[in-house]
């Protein structure tokens, strides 16, 4: 594999698509989200490619990207999705499990975390966790002026 993460079958990340109006729903107050007026929220699994392998979409711009994997079928039902050891990386947005692998959170005041293995993973997942934030770019297409 590209990134030397034996058993690693992807990298996950959220990102948001926004919308063009306010949603005309019971609950529009959530798709108002952190960086758009109005959004939904997607969850995207890309491989060491840079191919989008899973997604899940549809949960307003509010949704925490942890809130969305927990109530997905990757967690929901992930014997269909993983083989044992299997795993997908992650950012500090998810809790880990045995098949999700996130970066450590740094502690208050500091830009990283005091252990040094938790460190080095960090760096170790760094370079698959940018590819990810391409591929959502990609997706997404250039930006518009």
């Amino acid at each position: 594999m590209e990134f030397n993460l034996p058993n690693c079958v992807g990298v996950m990340d959220g990102t948001l698509f926004p919308l063009a109006f306010q949603p005309e729903t019971e609950d529009a107050a959530d798709y108002h989200g952190r960086k758009f007026q109005w959004s939904l929220t997607c969850l995207v699994v890309s491989d060491q490619k840079r191919r989008i392998r899973w997604y899940i979409t549809g949960y307003p711009g509010s949704a925490h990207d942890n809130r969305m994997l927990r109530r997905s079928p990757l967690k929901v039902r992930k014997e269909e999705y993983f083989t044992v050891y299997q795993y997908i990386i992650g950012d500090t947005a998810f809790d880990p499990s045995e098949n999700v692998v996130p970066a450590y959170k740094a502690n208050p005041n500091k830009a990283e975390p005091d252990d040094p293995d938790e460190r080095l993973l960090n760096k170790v997942i760094s370079k698959p966790r940018v590819s990810s934030e391409h591929v959502n770019g990609m997706w997404k297409g250039p930006k518009s002026c």
